[in-house]
């Protein structure tokens, strides 16, 4: 079969700053040279970015949102659920296990598709309505999640020959020393990477997931069965919301008891801003009676990978073990502010078996500390303005009335201080921090904050504006915060419009939570 010229184009696929150029003919005619082209439905640049291709599949998507809306409006929710799962998520995860993204900004645009569809299928469109709640009562996982289960879908593929993959780009088998339920004989090399950009391609990325499967899901004897148990687990081992693994163990003294709890190891922590390492150390308490008698361990310096190996001593009274839950918390030590945690594995005791010595690995959770929305701690006023010009965003702090600590009912003095960060997803990419007030629960700053930012990140990034209390005797105490994102709702969302719109500044006043 002859192709013909005229229908043929050339990429030149590099990530080097410069080329050497290159004209290629057919048939004595010189093709022409683009920047994209799509193959099998998956657009490709030379740049080997995927950010083209997700801005295409979120407007085709979009757009096939568009039509089951205006063709489907008096249906049930059902109908309107079943008509989203056939016509618009296909696109948003045709061919996923090539480009599935790994920057919060292209992740972020593919879940905007379905947070807007939860809103018409749930038929609540208030800026109040939690669509997090809507996602819950649809039962839809995440798409990210979703993206996860097909990797390791096509890695089993991969392992069972039932795809072709080229010898010599087909991993290593790497089976460990000794097996365990949490390291299984069929376990991979990791491909070395020398770039992040290589280090989140499919093998390099997905073969980590594969490694820490457990074994009756890895050992699965059929396609289905693997699907199933993936699906049924949500590979609880690999995600436990991707913040990594706890390993402890624990001994009960019948005569006493004396419960010793051993806080081993924890792997593949993950960081709460960009550097890339953290500086954590664990609480361990026995809930709901000895929260306040919680230990702390020591701090371990830029890792995520820490070896703690110390032990705990919590005494059972013999009432409480049906009902005695341990919390270990994990936190990331933070020098200039509150220590921010990182999560926690909470285990009931009554659903151990602590006849003798147990050791076990959990997956850490995110926490979600218990909070009284209608607290009163105090209002903050700032400004927002951007410059497209200089790319420029900055924040002017302006004041703060009736600051109250949120544990204290009294109107004790505070020295307050307001710290700025810029999120990416729940990561703090950049920020930055006032001077602190002494003795002052109003205090006055009139002090801007600059963040260099680029325009098209005004969309994919969000603000948090924190008070806290300077104690010099320990940790700062966060008071409270504001967050300013297109998610936001109220003033908080009417104030980032403007920000993004281009508006003159204003200082507004926003509720501290």
């Amino acid at each position: 079969m002859a192709f013909h010229p005229a229908k043929c184009t050339t990429v030149h696929m590099t990530r080097r700053r410069t080329t050497l150029p290159y004209e290629y003919q057919l048939h004595g005619q010189k093709l022409q040279e683009v920047t994209q082209a799509k193959y099998l439905g998956v657009t490709l640049t030379k740049d080997l970015k995927w950010n083209t291709h997700i801005a295409n599949i979120t407007t085709k998507a979009n757009r096939a949102l568009g039509f089951a809306r205006r063709n489907i409006k008096l249906s049930n929710k059902k109908v309107k659920a079943a008509a989203y799962k056939a016509l618009v998520r296909p696109i948003l995860e045709y061919a996923s296990p090539v480009w599935d993204p790994h920057t919060a900004e292209d992740s972020a645009s593919l879940e905007k598709v379905q947070r807007r569809a939860a809103r018409w299928v749930s038929h609540r469109f208030r800026q109040t309505s939690s669509v997090n709640n809507m996602l819950e009562d649809l039962v839809w996982p995440t798409l990210e999640s979703r993206r996860r289960r097909a990797r390791l879908t096509t890695f089993y593929k991969v392992h069972h020959d039932l795809v072709a993959v080229k010898s010599n780009h087909a991993p290593k088998p790497s089976p460990p020393k000794c097996t365990t339920r949490q390291i299984h004989a069929l376990s991979y090399e990791i491909p070395h990477s020398r770039t992040a950009y290589r280090q989140k391609t499919f093998f390099p990325r997905t073969i980590p997931e594969w490694n820490r499967l457990p074994v009756e899901t890895a050992t699965a004897p059929s396609l289905a069965s693997f699907q199933q148990l993936v699906r049924q687990a949500s590979v609880k081992s690999i995600e436990e919301e991707n913040l990594g693994s706890l390993n402890f163990s624990l001994d009960l003294d019948p005569e006493t008891n004396i419960l010793t709890v051993h806080i081993i190891q924890a792997r593949n922590l993950v960081p709460r801003d960009f550097s890339g390492t953290a500086d954590p150390y664990v609480k361990v308490s026995l809930l709901p009676d000895q929260r306040s008698a919680s230990a702390q361990s020591k701090t371990h310096r830029k890792t995520v990978n820490p070896v703690f190996d110390e032990e705990f001593i919590f005494e059972l009274k013999d009432s409480g073990m049906a009902r005695a839950v341990l919390e270990i918390l994990v936190f990331d030590y933070d020098q200039f502010s509150q220590d921010e945690c990182i999560g926690c594995v909470k285990t009931p005791l009554r659903s151990l078996d602590l006849s003798e010595h147990l050791e076990m690995w959990k997956g850490i959770q995110a926490y979600e500390k218990d909070t009284d929305k209608d607290r009163d701690v105090g209002d903050v006023m700032f400004s927002l303005s951007y410059l497209p010009s200089a790319e420029r965003l900055t924040v002017v702090v302006v004041k703060a009335r009736n600051l109250k600590h949120p544990e204290t009912s009294k109107d004790t003095s505070l020295d307050p201080y307001v710290k700025v960060a810029v999120m990416a997803g729940s990561k703090k990419a950049k920020k930055k921090k006032t001077a602190t007030w002494h003795n002052t629960n109003n205090p006055v700053w009139n002090e801007a904050l600059v963040f260099n930012l680029a325009r098209d990140q005004l969309h994919a990034i969000s603000l948090e504006v924190s008070v806290f209390h300077d104690n010099k005797l320990g940790n700062d105490e966060r008071l409270g915060k504001v967050r300013l994102s297109s998610e936001s709702s109220g003033e908080e969302k009417a104030h980032w419009q403007d920000v993004v719109r281009e508006r003159s500044a204003s200082a507004r006043w926003h509720k501290l939570t």
